[in-house]
């Protein structure tokens, strides 16, 4: 990716192929967690080689903290936007249809043998009711079996994602591209409630929009760097581009709304 993005800054005339940029051309700010960090380490090998272009992100945070730029918590403590967030978030899951991929998470994970159903008594996916919570310094959830079918979906993309072999993917149970079509209709779903409800994507995305605007549309022109690269996560993107009104969009052979490692470009 970092490759491809260096041939591209090229190509567009952003910077020059003949040298290696400086600050003055070039600002790399990451989330303060290891795998945005080894991201950005990845990235600036691919597009800069032999380049001494450094990452700028937080010392000054616990370990395992987001940096608050990037933090996609909630802001607004106040009783009447709980309830808005809340009510959105609803009416959105109460429109999505999940049946039949609840169906699939729920025989690759042979839900029916699981802790969960034995002890817990969660043994349906489909009937059992999400709950939404709200909490003012904490990321909006969707608690039940959106979430945990989410969490199960993700892994499964991961392991594909990083080479898996296919009978080792999900124990070798998804074999067709409708089924992960299906199945990440789950991703898409968390991500619509939790973080594109526009009421909630506005609050958590407002630290990452300030930044971005005081990076692009509020300092002297003369100043700063030409090109700004952030390395934060999908659902960073998810958040924004519900913010800032994007239209629907759907690329070719997509599956994830916003893929991870997916780019967004202004």
């Amino acid at each position: 990716m970092g490759n491809y993005f260096g041939s591209w800054f090229d190509r567009v005339g952003l910077l020059r192929p003949d040298q290696c940029p400086d600050s003055n051309n070039v600002y790399i700010y990451v989330n303060n967690l290891q795998r945005t960090i080894a991201t950005a380490q990845s990235f600036i090998t691919g597009a800069f080689l032999d380049c001494s272009i450094k990452a700028f992100y937080r010392t000054d945070i616990a370990k395992g903290k987001f940096d608050p730029i990037f933090d996609l918590v909630i802001t607004d403590n106040s009783a009447e936007f709980k309830r808005q967030a809340i009510t959105a978030m609803t009416e959105k899951l109460a429109h999505l249809d999940l049946a039949e991929a609840y169906k699939q998470v729920s025989t690759i994970l042979d839900f029916k043998n699981s802790t969960l159903c034995k002890k817990d008594k969660l043994c349906d996916l489909i009937s059992t009711p999400n709950k939404m919570i709200i909490s003012a310094d904490k990321q909006p959830l969707v608690f039940g079996p959106l979430g945990l079918a989410t969490a199960a979906v993700d892994v499964c993309d991961l392991q594909y994602y990083q080479g898996f072999a296919t009978k080792d993917v999900a124990w070798g149970a998804i074999n067709t591209p409708e089924q992960w079509k299906t199945l990440n209709k789950i991703k898409n779903g968390y991500h619509a409630v939790a973080f594109t409800t526009k009421i909630v994507a506005k609050n958590i995305a407002k630290p990452l929009l300030n930044y971005i605007n005081s990076r692009f549309v509020e300092q002297n022109k003369n100043e700063g760097s030409k090109l700004l690269i952030m390395f934060g996560h999908d659902a960073n993107i998810a958040s924004v581009m519900s913010a800032l009104d994007f239209a629907p969009y759907q690329l070719p052979e997509q599956y994830e709304n916003t893929p991870i490692r997916g780019k967004l470009v202004f």
